[in-house]
C-alpha cells in the first residue's frame, strides 16, 4: 500500500454535537494505531460544534472538516465514504469514544483475517455517566477476552444486543461504497445496513471491548422519531427471512417491540399487521401475554419495573 494512503479513513457525522466532539475527537487522536485520517462530514450545525473541531483541525493535518446543508446521518456517512482514501472505514458517532486500542483491534482482525470485509469491534453501553453495563450477545462461541473469531450469522449473535454497534465497526472501503447506509431513513440506517451485510457477508467478531456507546444520551424524541423506520425495516426483509430462520427470529423481536409500541398507541392496525407477521415461537411465554393483553392491562404490567426492564426495553434493537 501507498505510504501515503492512510490505512483506515474514520468517518464522523457532526450535527449539533459542541459538548461530546472535543472528547470524541481525541479519543481517535490518541489511538495507538496512528496511521489513518479523520473526515468529519458537518451536517448542517446550528451549535458550535464547527468552531471547536476548526480549532483541532490547524494542528492535526489528518483531520479534514466538510460541510453540507442538513441531509441527515445517513447522507453524513455516506459522504464521508465518498471521500475516504484509507483500504478501511471506520465509523464513530460524534458523541462517543474510543480506547487508545480500538484501532489496533481492528488492525490485528485485519490481519487475522484479510479476506473479510467486515469487523466488529466489542463494546461497552454507558448507561448513565460513569455507570456501565456489558452487551447481551446470543449464541455467541466460547471466546476469551482477546479472541478474534468468525461470526458466520450475524443474526445468530445479536438477537439481544447487536454484534455490529456503529461506533465500532469497520467495513473495507470497495463493500462500504458498494451497501452505503440507507438515506431515505431518518433512523434505524446502522440496523438496516448491517441486516444487508449480514444476508451477504460473515462478520468479524474481536470480543476486546474498546468503544463506549453513549446510550444515556439517547432522548425520547429521537426514539418517537424512528417508529416509521423501524416498522419499515420488519417489511423489507420479508422475503429473506423465508431463507434464514434467525433474520426471522432477529425480525420478530423487533416486531415484538414495535406491537407493544402500536398497542400504546391505539394502532390496532398496525398491531394487528405485525402480529400476522410474527412466528410466535420466536418470543417467550411472557412476551406472547404482552402482545395479547387489553391495553389496560399491558400498561399494568409495563409499569412494573422489572417486568418492563427485561421484557420490553431491553429487546428494542434498533437503534434510534
Amino acid at each position: 500500500m501507498n505510504n501515503d494512503i492512510p490505512f483506515f479513513s474514520v468517518v464522523i457525522p457532526l450535527f449539533n454535537k459542541e459538548a461530546f466532539i472535543e472528547e470524541t475527537l481525541t479519543s481517535v487522536l490518541n489511538q495507538d494505531f496512528n496511521n489513518f485520517e479523520i473526515i468529519i462530514v458537518d451536517d448542517g450545525s446550528s451549535d458550535n460544534s464547527v468552531e471547536i473541531v476548526s480549532v483541532i483541525c490547524k494542528n492535526d493535518s489528518r483531520i479534514s472538516l466538510h460541510r453540507q446543508q442538513n441531509k441527515g446521518v445517513s447522507s453524513a456517512r455516506n459522504k464521508g465514504i465518498e471521500i475516504a482514501k484509507g483500504e478501511y472505514i471506520a465509523f464513530l458517532d460524534a458523541d462517543d469514544y474510543w480506547y487508545p486500542n480500538h484501532l489496533l483491534n481492528f488492525k490485528l482482525s485485519i490481519d487475522k483475517f484479510s479476506n473479510h470485509a467486515v469487523f466488529c469491534n466489542n463494546y461497552k453501553i454507558e448507561i448513565a455517566v460513569g455507570a456501565f453495563k456489558e452487551p447481551q450477545y446470543t449464541h455467541l462461541p466460547k471466546i476469551l477476552k482477546s479472541d478474534i473469531v468468525v461470526i458466520d450469522n450475524y443474526f445468530k449473535c445479536s438477537l439481544k444486543n447487536s454484534i455490529a454497534w456503529t461506533s465500532a465497526v469497520c467495513l473495507k472501503r470497495k463493500v462500504a461504497k458498494a451497501f452505503l447506509f440507507d438515506e431515505t431513513m431518518k433512523s434505524g440506517q446502522d440496523t438496516d445496513l448491517w441486516i444487508r451485510l449480514g444476508i451477504k457477508l460473515a462478520f468479524i467478531f474481536n470480543n476486546n471491548a474498546s468503544a463506549i456507546h453513549k446510550k444515556y444520551i439517547e432522548n425520547s424524541l429521537s426514539k418517537s422519531k424512528s417508529i416509521t423506520d423501524r416498522l419499515a425495516i420488519t417489511e423489507k426483509y420479508i422475503e429473506q427471512e423465508k431463507n434464514d430462520p434467525f433474520l426471522k427470529k432477529f425480525i420478530d423481536h423487533n416486531r415484538f417491540s414495535l406491537i407493544i409500541t402500536f398497542k400504546r398507541l391505539n394502532n390496532k392496525k398496525i398491531v394487528l399487521q405485525l402480529k400476522e407477521s410474527l412466528n410466535s415461537d420466536n418470543i417467550n411465554k411472557i412476551q406472547r401475554v404482552l402482545i395479547n393483553s387489553p391495553k389496560w392491562v399491558l400498561e399494568c404490567l409495563l409499569s412494573i419495573k422489572e417486568i418492563s426492564k427485561k421484557y420490553y426495553k431491553n429487546l428494542t434493537i434498533f437503534s434510534a
